[in-house]
């Protein structure tokens, strides 16, 4: 669909093309057709003595492809974990797909490890008929986390604590003060000795952020 071709008889003087609603000229040895769908076109020639005959010829219109695309939107802020999952109908398989303009094309209708952007993916099918398609990777805001409050340790015991919270990233948040082995979903921690403590916050899409203090001992 939407490339021309031209149709050529010999033999006559003159000639007249039908059906006409898709030609460049209904009469002429060549004529340009630009057909939409499958379309016979019969031509009629006369010769100098008036003779006349004709012939037909049939244009097969190949459909363009039809792209559709789902995006999965990078995990961590600033990350290149984005992906792009193309599907392709109506053209004749198989499909070659490429995100840079055309210049490399591959068999697999995914495209991986993506930061960020706005993105073009052209599609073309075994005849050569091409399609684009366009995507946009997104991510979420970096993941972020601030020391609320502490508690200081009196007298040698295990009674300070403190408490973190989270923003950004993927909601919900774990945390965990021993260096990610185990996570509650609790932004406090309590029962502390005095000592320098780092909380590791964890979002939803397993982005970490530290957040470190220190808890004393007021004797």
């Amino acid at each position: 669909i939407g490339e021309s071709v031209l149709l050529t008889a010999t033999g006559g003087i003159q000639y007249s093309w039908n059906p006409v609603s898709s030609l460049s000229l209904n009469t002429g040895n060549v004529v340009s057709a630009n057909p939409i769908i499958n379309t016979t076109y019969m031509v009629v020639g006369t010769d100098a003595n008036s003779c006349s005959s004709w012939d037909t010829l049939s244009i097969i219109v190949n459909p363009l492809p039809i792209a559709t695309v789902i995006e999965t939107a990078v995990l961590c802020a600033g990350g290149s974990t984005g992906l792009i999952d193309v599907t392709a109908t109506t053209g004749n398989a198989a499909y070659q797909y490429s995100i840079d303009g055309g210049t490399t094309f591959q068999g697999s209708n995914i495209f991986g490890n993506l930061p960020i952007g706005n993105y073009t993916i052209d599609v073309e099918d075994a005849n050569g008929c091409a399609t684009a398609v366009n995507a946009t990777i997104t991510e979420p805001l970096p993941l972020a986390g601030s020391l609320i409050s502490t508690t200081d340790a009196t007298c040698g015991q295990a009674n300070g604590a403190g408490t973190v919270s989270a923003t950004g990233g993927t909601p919900g948040y774990q945390y965990s003060i021993d260096g990610g082995t185990t996570f509650q979903t609790s932004a406090l921690f309590d029962g502390l000795v005095a000592g320098n403590y780092t909380i590791t916050i964890e979002d939803l899409n397993g982005c970490q952020v530290t957040i470190p203090f220190v808890i004393l001992d007021l004797n």
